[in-house]
């Protein structure tokens, strides 16, 4: 585990403070799956039976993000071949004890429909968000941490696809071309679209991502990017989250200014309930331009935003209980 001195997206070492902290024991028994697999994994990573970490909150930017944190190695390990065999044996150990599945553990009886309702609709959301707020062109697509592909369904036979995912999926699309790093993927660089779905909240070291992706890039091209909103419940209740898997918490404003730090203007930026897997949640969705000019006027966070993204969350919980997703595509 590694200590992060500065925040990952501003890089101020001067405005952060521990906002949370909690004691991880690796060894309990929860009856949450997620929670199990977690610890699990967890201590498989780092070789420790506990560890306290803190939830860090950046002033400067916004930001909230976990400390300490995975070194590179622990990172690797993380997407190996063994961490997901352990993981595998996790859920069938856990199916065997409940006689459940384990996605019906998680989402509940109706898993398996809203599991083929997000195969369908996130690909569809992405789509329209580009015909709406993009002046675009579909050469050439890449869906970073993509697994699969299932992200690029929509532009199928009207564009070049590819996908980058550091775990080599099992299923494959015929469609599209698949990297495992940057410099075999450069090689096929600039793209006019790079898609990025629940993976920032993963990466450790946010600058040298950004670094990566602009090299891909070029003037006039977008990035879409989702990300989920974890920071409300952190600020709103004061408690920490669990180290694995995501590191990053971001704010509507830190996610913000991430991209309007390395070169990006705001095509669009929104909090909706969306599809993901089997389950729903809430996730800011944002489409960047690459203009490559870098500004140094940070957004700030407002009381405004906190309290409208509080209303949203809190509205939908109250009167949208089948969790019916909420961004309206353009028909």
């Amino acid at each position: 585990m590694i200590e992060l001195k500065f925040c990952p997206v501003c890089k101020s070492s001067n405005n952060l403070t521990i906002y949370a902290k909690k004691q991880c024991n690796f060894d309990n028994n929860p009856s949450n799956p997620e929670t199990l697999a977690s610890n699990a994994i967890l201590k498989y990573l780092i070789q420790r039976d506990h560890i306290t970490i803190n939830t860090m909150r950046c002033s400067n930017c916004g930001h909230l993000f976990l400390s300490p944190t995975f070194s590179p190695d622990e990172i690797r390990k993380m997407y190996s071949s063994e961490s997901y065999k352990l993981f595998a044996e996790l859920k069938k150990t856990y199916e065997n004890k409940t006689k459940q599945k384990w996605e019906q553990i998680v989402a509940g009886n109706n898993w398996d429909e809203k599991k083929k309702e997000s195969l369908l609709k996130r690909p569809e959301i992405i789509k329209d968000v580009l015909n709406r707020y993009a002046t675009w062109y579909r050469k050439k697509i890449l869906d970073l941490g993509g697994a699969s592909g299932h992200n690029l369904t929509s532009f199928k036979k009207e564009s070049q696809l590819f996908v980058m995912d550091l775990r080599e999926s099992e299923e494959k699309n015929e469609d599209i071309v698949y990297f495992r790093d940057y410099d075999s993927l450069s090689k096929n660089a600039p793209f006019d679209i790079i898609i990025s779905t629940h993976t920032f909240e993963h990466i450790v070291d946010l600058d040298q991502e950004m670094k990566n992706i602009s090299n891909i890039l070029k003037k006039g091209s977008h990035v879409y990017i989702e990300v989920p909103c974890d920071s409300f419940s952190i600020i709103a209740k004061k408690k920490p989250r669990n180290i694995y898997p995501h590191i990053n918490f971001f704010t509507r404003n830190s996610l913000e200014n991430l991209f309007l730090l390395n070169g990006f203007k705001t095509k669009f930026l929104s909090l909706q309930l969306m599809p993901y897997n089997e389950q729903r949640v809430f996730a800011y969705i944002a489409l960047f331009e690459y203009v490559d000019n870098k500004m140094r006027h940070l957004k700030r966070n407002t009381f405004f935003n906190f309290v409208k993204d509080g209303l949203f969350i809190v509205k939908n919980k109250y009167f949208n209980k089948n969790k019916t997703i909420t961004y309206k595509l353009n028909r």
